[in-house]
């Protein structure tokens, strides 16, 4: 997930709020807090999930229940930001467009919705089960099947990061034209005060 950060700039910040949005209406006022939250979501859970793929299985049973939930959830948030970035500089996305288009995006989607979503009255929930030396001891529900869920997640996360990159890829390009529409009405305004 490392990948992600570094190439999608998440890390560096090419794209600020500032080159984005001028004028700042109250919608683009708007168009700030939820791309900062997004880029925000984006940093956190990618790093969350970075975290989650090297670390040793917690001995505490609650710690191990804890760490899955959590990391399924980010893969959500970290999904549900990609969707909100894309609506506001590609186009607007029904609400499951990637996970169709997106073979491992849906699967993680799956494994979190049957697994930590809505566990409570569902036979889907998370099982701890006795822990062994190559996995956490944590069991999910692919498919109506329980399944272990860290092995599910590692084996997922490369086809899984490069879809993000692709998703993203398209949001970059977006971004770009806005920034190149923004400096190029500045540069027009300017022109048009100076007279030149």
């Amino acid at each position: 997930m490392k990948r992600f950060l570094e190439v999608s700039n998440v890390l560096t910040g090419k794209y600020q709020p500032y080159e984005l949005f001028v004028g700042f209406s109250d919608k683009e006022n708007a168009d700030v807090r939820t791309y900062s939250s997004c880029i925000s979501s984006l940093f956190v859970s990618t790093s969350a999930i970075d975290r989650f793929t090297r670390a040793a299985p917690p001995k505490d049973l609650d710690d191990r229940y804890l760490l899955v939930w959590g990391v399924l959830q980010a893969f959500i948030i970290q999904q549900d930001a990609i969707r909100e970035l894309h609506n506001m500089f590609v186009a607007p996305v029904k609400k499951k467009g990637f996970k169709s288009e997106f073979k491992s995006w849906g699967e993680l989607r799956d494994l979190r919705d049957a697994t930590a979503g809505h566990p409570v009255g569902h036979a889907n929930s998370i099982l701890i089960v006795e822990l062994d030396k190559n996995d956490w001891g944590v069991m999910g529900w692919v498919q109506g099947e329980p399944t272990r869920i860290h092995p599910y997640i590692l084996e997922r996360l490369p086809l899984y990061e490069s879809e993000l990159l692709e998703a993203f890829k398209v949001i970059t390009d977006g971004l770009q034209r806005r920034v190149d529409e923004v400096r190029a009405a500045d540069l027009e305004r300017e022109r048009r005060l100076t007279g030149g």
